[in-house]
């Protein structure tokens, strides 16, 4: 995304707050902020406009031995950059947001639940509570840190990305998907969603004048569940259905393959639909997970079908037998700067998981047959699916392999035992469950 200029960041284009956003403007900037008004500079000159300034945000203002004003960022105490940070006080202040804060405090964006059920599951304990507290802490201060205020949603671009005015100081009901979704989720869903990778493109929703609450209409503010164990678990998640009834969109890709529980039903949509996604090797803590990363980290495109291993409630996932996977960089020292040198269960979830590509088109690589060649009719469908026929290599490498995780396995940082990898994945591999009229060769 475009930086912002320093003083686009703060700049507020109007003579008084009231004519930006009058409702907040009644409850007065002090309020949320803390420091003193009104405060009147004695004069127009900077040496005073600079003390009228210190004195509105309760600091000193300091002065050479000479009795020159020194003019120099100061430590500010008695204000508060960012009010949302103390939601409980500030948001819900005078009751203005209360069931929000309440449900927020423990919602899936804050709180970050199936993250760390996998880092506890990969730590040997049950619960992210019984880590030890140099994990907890790490994954605090470094993970966690991308999560967002109620503000950096509302009314700046959020922190990682250096902040901002999203519209001077306008509260915004509902965040920009530039400036805020995918500020935070870029490097995967916003990159997909646009089409940044070259060959894709974008989604087909983007292309159509989609924003992400077209389809995700969800309260991302949370419901008050504390027992979380993946994102997919939130009511209220998109599924394709929602528009794409069966009634309207059904031919013989869909009655063959979805939904169901058939060896040939029971593919998820994405799997004929996704074009090739982000997938990362060897991520470390303690700030180092950029390609700058000696020991390995990678980003590369792929496309993997692979085995469902999910069984959350409230996603549709158990009629989708055969799902895209994605790989994550997880590794098993990856924890080290976090005081925890290896992962004991590190094997306990698999690096390839689940995926759901933002980066949807009717027609695929994998769909497209009938079109590429008009020689072939319907029946001949499979053509760029299965794993048979004389596009049977090619069709190959869209399936996770046994063969593949072995290729891997010596790419995998940290691992005294490479077949620990396998070990971990195995259950994701089609090897011993695809359906035998897919693999006829």
């Amino acid at each position: 995304m475009v930086p912002l200029e320093p003083f686009e960041k703060v700049f507020i284009n109007a003579a008084t707050y009231a004519e930006i956003d009058p409702n907040h403007a009644a409850v007065g900037c002090v309020t949320c902020h803390g420091g003193t008004e009104p405060v009147v500079a004695a004069s127009e000159a900077r040496d005073d406009l600079w003390v009228a300034m210190a004195r509105a945000h309760e600091f000193e203002a300091e002065y050479d031995d000479q009795g020159v004003l020194i003019r120099r960022k100061p430590e500010v105490k008695g204000v508060l950059r960012d009010p949302s940070s103390q939601a409980e006080s500030n948001c819900n202040g005078a009751g203005c947001h209360a069931q929000i804060v309440a449900l927020n405090a423990t919602s899936m964006h804050t709180q970050l639940w199936g993250e760390k059920h996998k880092v506890a599951l990969r730590a040997g304990v049950s619960s992210f509570a019984e880590c030890p507290q140099a994990l907890q802490d790490g994954h605090t201060t470094e993970c966690a840190t991308c999560h967002t205020t109620c503000g950096q949603c509302h009314v700046s671009r959020p922190n990682g990305v250096h902040g901002g005015f999203l519209n001077s100081h306008l509260f915004q009901r509902v965040p920009d998907m530039e400036n805020n979704c995918t500020a935070c989720h870029g490097s995967r869903v916003g990159n997909d969603f646009t089409g940044h990778h070259e060959g894709n493109r974008p989604d087909v929703h983007q292309e159509l004048g989609y924003d992400c609450f077209f389809c995700h209409k969800e309260d991302l503010h949370g419901d008050g569940r504390t027992d979380y164990t993946s994102r997919y678990e939130v009511d209220g998640l998109p599924q394709c259905v929602d528009c794409h009834s069966l009634a309207s969109d059904d031919n013989l890709f869909h009655a063959y393959h979805w939904p169901g529980d058939s060896e040939e039903e029971g593919l998820s949509c994405h799997v004929c639909h996704s074009q090739p996604y982000a997938n990362c090797l060897n991520c470390h803590s303690g700030g180092v997970w950029s390609s700058a990363d000696p020991e390995g980290y990678t980003e590369y495109m792929d496309f993997r079908i692979g085995r469902n291993t999910g069984s959350w409630a409230n996603h549709p996932v158990e009629r989708e037998e055969w799902v895209t996977v994605r790989h994550v960089p997880v590794i098993k020292d990856g924890y080290r700067e976090w005081g925890l040198p290896s992962q004991p269960a590190w094997s306990a979830f698999e690096t390839w998981e689940y995926a759901s590509p933002h980066n949807i088109q009717r027609f695929t690589p994998q769909t497209e047959i009938a079109l590429t060649n008009p020689a072939y009719g319907m029946a001949d469908c499979w053509m760029n699916c299965h794993v048979q026929g004389p596009n049977e290599m090619e069709n190959a490498r869209r399936f996770l392999w046994m063969s593949h995780l072995d290729s891997l396995k010596s790419s995998v940082t940290g691992l005294s035992d490479p077949d620990e990898y396998i070990r971990a994945n195995r259950h994701v591999a089609v090897d011993d469950s695809i359906s035998q009229y897919w693999n006829r060769h």
